[in-house]
């Protein structure tokens, strides 16, 4: 009886130590996903700009052709 009751504990100690196992295995990925995430827009982000300095650079290049042409 005594070796049952040893078993039973041992089995909830277990468990216990599975579940935080678990709990923390998710919240490392959970921050891991987070950070990923704030890479990829701050990579997404760059881009935009250089694209939207782009775009302005070169209206002002045409703007320039079109009145020395005018």
């Amino acid at each position: 009886m005594f070796e049952l009751r040893q078993e039973i504990e041992r089995a909830k100690i277990d468990k216990e130590q599975d579940e935080l196992k678990a709990q923390t295995d998710m919240a490392v990925k959970v921050e891991k996903a987070n950070e990923e995430a704030s890479v990829v827009i701050t990579r997404a982000e760059g881009q935009q700009r250089i694209v939207v300095n782009q775009v302005k650079a070169d209206t002002v290049n045409h703007i320039n052709i079109a009145k020395t042409n005018a």
